[in-house]
């Protein structure tokens, strides 16, 4: 039997289907895996979302790379781990708000809330400080209310994992999404001098980022989520970067006029039709020796930092 299907004999390479193949190849090999496209680049785009926003603002041919010609890297053992400790948070505050809603006292045990140990507790080093931040924020909106179950109504998230759209943004033609993870009363986050309105939290599995790179990374993130859910008529008070492992959690209380003026700047470049995928820029850094694309840039850098 062969593997191409039934057959008397097993056919060689070179007789498959009755077929003589010729097999031989003249001229050059086009292995270049650079191929960013044509056109302007707004033709590539059809929304804009915070990870494209600072992907652009950190190096320009890794937004090629990543958007234009979608060269996805593989799943690694980071971005599986990432996933499963959102999905743990996520499932956390989900319980939340069901515990709260039926029981209208603080629970007992926050561990239960997770659910199983098998699903969390590889994690310990980021639950641990995640629940650490959960009683504190308790105990700052109790600080904040006159009342148990007022307490209890600002402890408990308003929102999680929405998906946040913008049909007709205030900059651009192109739609905006973006997904937060939560959003929460001020009053109930120690670290936002507010006693109004809400505050978005994202949460990071990942390192505290140095100062010098929060305005390209971090901060676009918080900024960007913080102008849509104003726009969909949220009195934004405060935003947060949650880093459970980190030295400390980044903040950035809003309004943030030089990060929106970042963005801004940003969107009008992706709207640009006179900047083509060939116009991309290589931003030699540090970060390049963890960039997924290093096989397709053609940038010199080197973990001694002398780049070209």
């Amino acid at each position: 039997m062969s593997r191409f299907g039934k057959s008397d004999k097993e056919l060689t390479e070179d007789e498959i289907d009755g077929v003589t193949k010729d097999w031989s190849y003249e001229g050059e090999m086009d292995l270049d895996t650079d191929k960013l496209g044509t056109g302007p680049i707004a033709s590539h785009f059809d929304y804009i979302s915070k990870s494209r926003l600072k992907t652009k603002e950190k190096c320009e041919r890794k937004l090629g790379f990543k958007y234009i010609s979608e060269v996805r890297p593989d799943e690694n053992f980071y971005m599986v781990r990432g996933t499963n400790i959102h999905d743990s948070f996520e499932k956390y505050h989900k319980n939340v708000k069901a515990y709260v809603a039926a029981n209208r006292c603080f629970p007992e045990s926050l561990t239960e809330l997770l659910g199983h140990g098998s699903e969390w507790f590889q994690f310990i080093d980021w639950v641990i400080p995640f629940f650490e931040w959960e009683l504190a924020r308790f105990e700052e909106a109790k600080t904040n209310t006159e009342t148990l179950d007022a307490a209890l109504d600002a402890w408990t998230p308003h929102s999680l994992e929405q998906d946040l759209w913008i049909d007709d943004p205030p900059v651009g033609d192109l739609p905006w999404r973006g997904p937060y993870d939560a959003l929460v009363e001020s009053q109930s986050v120690p670290e936002i001098d507010a006693t109004e309105g809400y505050t978005v939290v994202d949460y990071k599995t990942g390192s505290t980022p140095d100062e010098q790179y929060r305005d390209e990374g971090i901060h676009i993130d918080l900024c960007f989520y913080s102008w849509m859910l104003e726009i969909k008529g949220f009195n934004v008070t405060g935003a947060i970067g949650f880093y459970p492992t980190g030295e400390s959690h980044v903040v950035r209380e809003t309004p943030q006029p030089e990060i929106r003026a970042k963005i801004i700047g940003i969107i009008q470049y992706l709207h640009n039709n006179d900047v083509t995928p060939e116009d991309m820029s290589i931003n030699e850094q540090p970060l390049c020796d963890w960039c997924h694309f290093q096989e397709q840039c053609p940038t010199s850098w080197d973990r001694e930092g002398k780049g070209n």
